[in-house]
């Protein structure tokens, strides 16, 4: 409640029942929850031009994932992203490096694999679309890992104590 206003300007108005910011134009931007892979019914049916996950690691399977990607479209052509943070570590560490990290070099566009073959996803010689575009076998999306640090962040690192805080923890 203190971020968006700064960054979105003073008119962006929050709903603490829907939960949702308003932008004056009548933009929306929800902010919920998926607790559990079963969470995602919750938004059958939905339509998203943005997802965003925070602690993408914290999930054991890209299951959550995949399927909210499944909402991300927009019938009016607007962009569409679909957004990740997390720290290593958690129960899905090594699935999501294996389909983020380690494909390419950070901060490096580079097409989407498949989680457990490895194989480069590719449009399907049954996909209308591929066909009526010359698209079948080409890759259909990129992905890109961005790293940040303790130094990113200005208001962790300014003081040094949280950096002294990390220093003093076993190093795993």
């Amino acid at each position: 409640k203190q971020l968006f206003p700064k960054v979105f300007g003073p008119n962006m108005k929050w709903s603490e029942r829907d939960s949702t910011w308003t932008s004056p134009r009548g933009g929306q931007f929800w902010m919920t929850y998926l607790d559990k892979d079963e969470d995602v019914l919750r938004y059958q049916g939905q339509a998203f031009t943005w997802i965003g996950f925070d602690e993408l690691t914290q999930w054991p399977s890209l299951y959550a994932w995949d399927y909210m990607r499944s909402r991300l479209r927009s019938a009016h052509n607007l962009p569409l992203y679909q957004r990740a943070t997390t720290n290593p570590g958690g129960p899905g560490h090594q699935t999501v490096k294996k389909a983020f990290i380690d494909p390419a070099v950070p901060n490096t566009p580079f097409w989407a694999v498949d989680g457990e073959t490895g194989a480069v996803l590719k449009w399907p010689a049954n996909s209308r679309y591929a066909k009526d575009h010359n698209l079948v076998g080409d890759p259909m999306l990129k992905r890109r890992f961005i790293p940040a640090s303790l130094y990113d962040n200005p208001y962790l690192s300014s003081d040094g104590a949280y950096e002294a805080n990390l220093l003093t923890l076993p190093e795993n």
